[in-house]
C-alpha cells in the first residue's frame, strides 16, 4: 500500500542518517576507527565483490551461501567481535 518512491526515500534516508551518525561531527568513527574500517571493508567485499560471488558459486556450501544472503549482518557480528577484542 506504500508507494515505491516513499519506500526508497525511507531507505535512502536511513542510509544517509547512518553515515552522518558515524562519520559526521561528533560521530562514532573517532571512538572505533579500526573496527569501523575493517567492518566496512568486509561488508563491501561481501556485497559487491566479484571474487566473493565466484567463491559462492563454486562452493555451494552452507557457509558462503549464508554469508552472502545475510547482507550486512555478518559485518555487524564482526564489529561486535572486534570491539570486544580491541
Amino acid at each position: 500500500m506504500v508507494p515505491n518512491a516513499i519506500k526508497a526515500g525511507i531507505i535512502l534516508g536511513a542510509g544517509i542518517g547512518a553515515i552522518v551518525a558515524v562519520f559526521g561531527e561528533g560521530g562514532q568513527f573517532n571512538l572505533f576507527p579500526i573496527t569501523i574500517t575493517i567492518c566496512i571493508g568486509f561488508a563491501f567485499y561481501l556485497t559487491f565483490s566479484k571474487s566473493f560471488e565466484q567463491i559462492r558459486k563454486r562452493n555451494k556450501g552452507f557457509l558462503f551461501t549464508l554469508l552472502g544472503n545475510l547482507g550486512i549482518l555478518p559485518a555487524i557480528f564482526l564489529a561486535v567481535i572486534l570491539h570486544i577484542q580491541l
